[in-house]
């Protein structure tokens, strides 16, 4: 369990050291002069908010279940079975949000984080975070 926990906050900890770059959404080759790319950008605003969001609660989680670990590790999974609730309410965000894309590689790529958040689960948490924040960036840019 420790081990898992360790390796969970040093993932969660690499993607957060990944992210945060202020790319242009208008650089995406999804991004052109039309009505879908105004959309698109505006999809990928919100998606990026979201996934940021996600981030900070799921690290959050990790992190208050890595501090119980030395000292009540039955605490320290409860802690961690929050993480499924999480991944829940952002599913239905990021599906939300992937109904209201114009873009299909977009909307295929919420729909796609979407089914990876559903699956995630206390053991899955922290590649959950990785591959939401991946996703947006490969649809989205930096």
């Amino acid at each position: 369990m420790r081990k898992l926990l360790l390796v969970a906050l040093l993932t969660v900890a690499f993607t957060a050291g990944c992210a945060g770059s202020d790319g242009d959404a208008g650089t995406s080759p999804t991004a052109s002069g039309t009505a879908a790319a105004d959309n698109t950008k505006q999809v990928c605003d919100e998606a990026r908010a979201l996934g940021e969001e996600y981030k900070k609660k799921a690290t959050e989680i990790l992190t208050r279940a890595l501090q119980q670990a030395g000292t009540d590790e039955t605490k320290s999974e409860q802690i961690l079975g929050e993480i499924v609730p999480l991944s829940k309410e952002y599913k239905a965000k990021f599906e939300a949000l992937g109904a209201r894309a114009n873009d299909q590689k977009l909307k295929d790529a919420l729909t796609t984080l979407s089914k990876d958040l559903d699956n995630a689960s206390a053991e899955t948490a922290a590649e959950s975070t990785g591959v939401a924040e991946e996703t947006l960036t490969g649809i989205c840019g930096a």
